[in-house]
């Protein structure tokens, strides 16, 4: 195998960036620390994806597979947190039996996070960078360039047709995501990489709006309400559910114009 590059590194922080969040007691843990987790796992990720395209032996799910319970744990912890943050800046006093019951399904799903499980992948952790590192090892540049065009290839048919769905939205989102932290880590700006990561806090916008949709329209259905705050928070759901709408004309919009 070839000898330490640069992007050794990479994986080094990302391993003690991970590790250090995970080795935090559950009381040590702040708000914030449950996104930057899976910030992390997400860089983990997109270099995962480059390695099982280089290597047909390396399996990115396989190597992936100590950190999918944290990573959904630690996503219903923070959609739960985003939705909290965002009901309490739109007349709180109206819904305060909600938000009351809202924050005890954060505390609940937040126990969860820091039950054993959390503790045990810290170990798995060192070993699946470890083996990631190893396959690094024998990749090139040339490996990297192929594998970034690659994406942008399939950048290229999503975007082929437009307007875009909501689907092909999610999974553009996903690509351009894994894109991005590729090219961070192989220190390659793209040529538009302004508009580019304009883009990307659109989707972003548009995906958190997505989020509080989901999380309060599935509240109003399974959850018992009085009848005057579930009249409030229909009227929330539908204000996010119409900024959703103008979020995903905006973005079929950008597209049209040629971002890419």
């Amino acid at each position: 195998m070839k000898t330490s590059k640069p992007g050794t590194g990479y994986l080094k922080k990302l391993r003690k960036n991970i590790i250090t969040l995970l080795k935090k007691s559950a009381e040590q843990f702040e708000d914030e620390d449950y996104h930057k987790l899976r910030v992390e796992i997400k860089k983990l990720k997109a270099v995962a994806g480059f390695i099982e395209f280089s290597h047909k032996k390396f399996s990115k799910k396989k190597a992936l597979t100590p950190f999918k319970k944290i990573y959904k744990q630690a996503g219903k912890v923070r959609e739960l947190q985003l939705e909290a943050s965002f009901l309490k800046k739109n007349n709180p006093q109206f819904i305060e039996q909600y938000l009351s019951d809202l924050d005890k399904r954060i505390e609940k799903e937040k126990k969860k996070f820091a039950s054993p499980p959390r503790n045990q992948i810290k170990s798995k952790t060192k070993k699946t960078i470890k083996e990631i590192e190893l396959f690094f090892q024998d990749t090139n540049e040339a490996d990297s360039i192929e594998f970034i065009n690659n994406e942008r290839k399939q950048i290229a048919q999503l975007t082929r047709e437009l307007p875009l769905k909501p689907a092909n939205v999610h999974q553009l989102r996903k690509i351009l995501k894994e894109d991005f932290y590729n090219r961070k880590r192989m220190d390659q700006p793209s040529p538009k990489i302004k508009a580019e990561d304009d883009f990307l806090e659109l989707l972003g916008s548009w995906h958190d709006c997505v989020v509080l949709n989901n999380q309060i329209g599935t509240s109003i259905l399974k959850a018992e309400i009085d009848p005057a705050e579930l009249a409030e928070l229909l009227k929330i759901n539908a204000d996010v559910s119409l900024q959703s709408e103008n979020l995903f004309n905006e973005i079929n919009a950008t597209l049209e114009k040629g971002v890419f």
